[in-house]
C-alpha cells in the first residue's frame, strides 16, 4: 500500500508539473505574438502595421479647376483668420516691387515680384511663406541660363507661385532633376507627388538671371474669385483659372514687411504700382 500511495504522489507530481509547462508554453507563445518577436510562424504584427501607416505620405485635400472655379477634393482645414504670409525673402534687400494683376510685356501677369538691383543672385534667399504640398513645377531656359517655377498649395486653399528661381533647395533640386530637360523659354509644368514645405523652409538659394536678379510670386486664393473678376467688363484674356483668383500679397504679409514694400517704388517702368489687385 506505501509502494502504491507513493506511485501515486510521483505521478500526480508529473500531471502537474507537465500542465504547468503547457499552460506557461501557450502563454509564452501568445507573447512572443503579441509582442512581434520573431517565432517564424508570422510576418507582421500590429506594431509593424502602425510603423508602415506612419511612413505613408501625409493625407492631404487637393484643389482641381474644372475650367470654371475651383474646388476642393475632401473637407479642407480652415484657413488662419487674418491670413498673414511670412515674407518669401528679406524684403530689405528689395529695390522695387513687381504688383500682381498688371500687364508686363503685353500680357496681363496675375503675380508679382521683387526686384533686387543692388544684389547678386546668391544674396537672395527664397523661403516657403506658408505650409503646402508641392503641386507641379518646372525648368526652363531664359537666355540660356536655367531657371526653376514651382507651385505650392496649402490645404486650405491657398497657392503660391515661384519663378525664376535659380539654385534650388537640395529637397526641391531633386524634383526638379525628374522634369523634362530645360527648353529655352519652354516653362511647361509637371505634376509633382508626394513632397510638402513647411512654413519658413528653404525653398531656393539663388535667383534671376545674369545681370538681372528677380523673382517672380504669385498668390492665389482658391476659395472664391476675386473682386477684379467679378466686374462685367473685366477680362485679361489670359489664364482665368489664374487670373480670377489672383490676390494682393503685399496685403498679406506681416504689418512691418507690407509697409516697406508698398513703400517702394513699382518695378514695371510702363505701370508702376497700377494693379487690378491692390
Amino acid at each position: 500500500m506505501k509502494k502504491e500511495l507513493i506511485i501515486g504522489i510521483v505521478l500526480g507530481l508529473v500531471l502537474a508539473v507537465g500542465g504547468f509547462f503547457l499552460f506557461n508554453n501557450s502563454n509564452l507563445f501568445k507573447t512572443y505574438e503579441d509582442s512581434g518577436e520573431s517565432t517564424g510562424f508570422q510576418e507582421s504584427t500590429r506594431e509593424d502595421i502602425i510603423e508602415e501607416d506612419d511612413s505613408r505620405p501625409i493625407s492631404r485635400v487637393s484643389w482641381r479647376y474644372d475650367g470654371n472655379e475651383w474646388s476642393s477634393q475632401g473637407n479642407p482645414p480652415t484657413c488662419p483668420d487674418p491670413l498673414v504670409l511670412k515674407s518669401p525673402v528679406d524684403v530689405s534687400l528689395a529695390t522695387s516691387i513687381l504688383y500682381p494683376g498688371q500687364i508686363r510685356g503685353g500680357a496681363f501677369n496675375p503675380h508679382g515680384g521683387f526686384r533686387f538691383d543692388n544684389s547678386k543672385k546668391e544674396d537672395v534667399i527664397v523661403r516657403a511663406p506658408l505650409d503646402g504640398y508641392i503641386s507641379e513645377g518646372s525648368r526652363y531656359l531664359q537666355d540660356g541660363e536655367v531657371q526653376y517655377l514651382f507651385d505650392f498649395i496649402n490645404p486650405c486653399g491657398i497657392w503660391y507661385r515661384f519663378d525664376h528661381l535659380y539654385k534650388l533647395s537640395p529637397k526641391l533640386a531633386a524634383i526638379a532633376e525628374t522634369f523634362p530637360e530645360p527648353i529655352e523659354g519652354d516653362s511647361k509644368t509637371t505634376g509633382v507627388q508626394d513632397a510638402e514645405v513647411v512654413e519658413g523652409e528653404i525653398i531656393g538659394e539663388q535667383v534671376g538671371v545674369e545681370g538681372n536678379v528677380f523673382l517672380d510670386f504669385g498668390v492665389y486664393d482658391l476659395r472664391q474669385k476675386n473682386d477684379a473678376s467679378k466686374d462685367p467688363s473685366w477680362n485679361p484674356g489670359y489664364s482665368v483659372s489664374q487670373d480670377s483668383y489672383g490676390v494682393c500679397w503685399l496685403d498679406l504679409l506681416s504689418s512691418g514687411d507690407s509697409a516697406i514694400v508698398k513703400q517702394l517704388p513699382g518695378g514695371d517702368s510702363i505701370n508702376g504700382k497700377q494693379s487690378d489687385y491692390c
